[in-house]
This record gives C-alpha cells, structure tokens and sequence, in this order.
C-alpha cells in the first residue's frame, strides 16, 4: 500500500481537503498563492481516527479561521514526526 498525505488547499472560495498519494509536484501544480501542504507523520487515509489526529484537526480549524497553518499561508509542513 503505497503512503498517502493529506493536502488542504484553497481553490477560489471553496475549501478542498484531498487524500492523495505521496506527490510534492502536486503541490507545485496548485496555481493559489495560499497552498499548504501536510506531511502528517504515522497516519494514512484514516488520519482522522489515527494518533496525530489532533494535529490534523488543529491544522484544518486555523486553516478554515486564518487562511494559515502554523501562522504560514504558502508552505510544505512536517506535522507529527517527533
């Protein structure tokens, strides 16, 4: 089973969060200026009910409220390795 990311991007004025296999072109292709990209550490497609699911959801939630992740609004981030 080949390891998935989670991605939170915005695309205009509609939120997308996609599950996709491990790809940083990806995010290069996001044409926004406001793009972050979430390497959330020991977690899969199921990130929601997994250990760093707290992560994901305290990233989504300043993603939704600020337009940031870790006060960065254009960024690839490594969450949950320590």
């Amino acid at each position: 089973m080949s390891a998935l990311r989670d991605i939170v991007r915005e695309a205009e004025d509609l939120l997308v969060v996609a599950v996709v296999p491990l790809d940083r072109d990806l995010y290069a292709d996001i044409g926004s200026s406001q793009k972050v990209f979430v390497d959330l550490g020991c977690s899969s497609h199921n990130a929601m009910w997994e250990k760093n699911h707290a992560l994901l959801f305290k990233a989504s939630l300043e993603w939704l409220d600020k337009t940031t992740v870790e006060g960065q609004s254009n960024t690839m981030l490594k969450l949950g390795y320590e």
